[in-house]
């Protein structure tokens, strides 16, 4: 992907694993261009592969939650700092599909450490992206981590997945979730 955006696959990863965000929107034009979608898009992480391989805008599995699920009042952040008061900034996502094996639904709102620590404790619910080099795509996935495992796909047959650095990075780690129940 990288190569097709024309920018250095350190710049790209550094975008994937959040370590940096900066980047200039020649940058960020080319890998959006690449990915085949606007730049609103790519700046979102609504990008990835569709059932048809094709490159694009999908339903993803986790979402960036813009606070916008009717029905939903509560201030989100003071509860997520109250419940883990060591995450300065929480980031929230939400959940596409139901994840029966780890206990989430579809519609849960995901409280994220975008900082986890290098090795997150085994056990751990966390957001890891794919990507596939051959296509040049991408996909958020939440899973659970049992070193060198990735545990807990969409059916409770799933295989687990086993964590390759170098097509994987941790994302970030959940350290609570929301359920709305109304």
């Amino acid at each position: 992907m990288a190569n097709t955006a024309g920018v250095p696959y350190d710049q790209l990863k550094s975008l994937h694993q959040g370590k940096n965000l900066r980047t200039n929107a020649e940058s960020a034009l080319a890998v959006a261009r690449a990915f085949g979608v606007s730049l609103e898009d790519f700046i979102d992480g609504r990008i990835g592969t569709s059932d048809s391989g094709a490159t694009g805008p999908v339903e993803s599995e986790v979402e960036l939650f813009r606070g916008e699920k009717p029905g939903v009042n509560a201030d989100l952040t003071a509860a997520a700092r109250a419940m883990t008061p060591d995450i300065s900034a929480p980031a929230f996502y939400v959940l596409g599909r139901h994840l029966p094996s780890i206990s989430l639904l579809s519609g849960d709102v995901l409280v994220c450490d975008l900082h986890p620590p290098p090795e997150p404790d085994p056990g751990s619910i966390v957001l890891v992206q794919i990507v596939d080099e051959a296509t040049g795509t991408a996909e958020t996935v939440v899973r659970r981590l049992y070193p060198p495992y990735l545990a807990g796909g969409p059916t409770h047959d799933a295989r687990p997945l086993r964590f390759d650095p170098a097509s994987m990075s941790i994302m970030g780690q959940v350290v609570a979730s929301f359920r709305y129940c109304g």
